[in-house]
């Protein structure tokens, strides 16, 4: 794992078997899973030891929006759903085809959207954990080799689906109950070889930007935003941002792994109240420094 700030390796895990993917904890502070080919494993990383496994042969993985789920997939076609504190499986089933990735996003709490093979058909699907057999909604991407992915941004409830090396990506709205909306197709002048949804806290909200996609091509990297029209952008249009999942874990690994869930602190994006509390922080920091002097200064001998 590295440190962003500083470019250097802070912490090194070692893993028995070949790492497929791993995905950070949602709420609880240095917690990640692991799709390690047979095995199905969760580390701390502040302690650098596994605190949790299970056998299933998964490549992808992802957690529910309170973390206290993992979805699993692997090349058999089956999706495996799992409470790792308690070491149980809450549900399994096969979807689509063998030999072939599956990619995953959970929409909330109870309801995935799966990306897959049927018969060299790209197909996404939405189901509940409740019944994993049983498909809300399906979207076709067609025939082709190159594999689906998805990316959905909880906040909206907007959803992206693309396919590596094709030159489109489509964006869809999900409802509540998970039946996907395709809205449109957009075109790409070069092959997508990836999509990642930028950080809320780096938007243009005063210009209406609700979301930014970076999309990877071979010799580019483009920002893609996507703006809702208003009238007047004077002001922070407080129904299109909703308040947002902030930077500060909710809980500490150990705690989670003890059955606390914890809950990540929600926090506005209007620029007026990001600056409020900046002052505000700056402002308690100064106020504690001061204190600190003074006791300091108490103690100093009087020659």
């Amino acid at each position: 794992l590295w440190d962003t700030s500083s470019l250097t390796c802070s912490t090194t895990l070692h893993a028995s078997e070949h790492t497929y993917m791993t995905r950070f904890h949602p709420v609880a502070d240095s917690i990640i899973a692991a799709a390690e080919h047979t095995q199905l494993r969760c580390y701390d990383v502040s302690q650098e030891k596994r605190v949790s496994s299970d056998d299933i042969s998964c490549t992808t993985v992802s957690w529910s929006y309170d973390g206290r789920l993992l979805c699993a997939a692997g090349k058999s076609g089956e999706i495996t759903i799992s409470d790792m504190r308690a070491k149980k499986t809450i549900g399994t089933a096969t979807l689509f085809d063998a030999n072939k990735d599956i990619h995953h996003e959970w929409l909330g709490v109870d309801k995935l959207v799966l990306a897959g093979f049927k018969s060299r058909e790209r197909v996404f699907q939405t189901v509940d954990i409740s019944d994993l057999s049983r498909v809300i909604s399906t979207l076709s991407y067609g025939s082709g080799s190159g594999q689906p992915f998805v990316k959905f941004d909880y906040d909206t409830r907007m959803l992206y689906l693309y396919a590596k090396g094709d030159h489109a990506y489509t964006y869809c709205e999900v409802g509540q109950g998970g039946v996907m909306k395709e809205n449109w197709r957009e075109a790409c002048s070069e092959a997508v070889k990836g999509i990642a949804l930028a950080p809320k806290i780096s938007l243009d909200v005063m210009s209406g930007e609700v979301n930014r996609l970076m999309i990877l091509h071979h010799t580019s990297l483009c920002p893609t935003p996507y703006t809702v029209p208003r009238k007047s952008y004077h002001e922070f249009h407080d129904d299109l941002f909703p308040e947002t999942r902030g930077p500060v874990p909710g809980v500490d690994g150990d705690s989670w792994l003890h059955g606390n869930d914890g809950y990540r602190e929600l926090v506005s994006l209007n620029p007026a109240d990001i600056k409020s509390k900046k002052e505000e922080e700056a402002s308690n920091g100064q106020t504690k420094k001061e204190k600190s002097t003074d006791c300091d200064s108490a103690l100093i001998p009087l020659l």
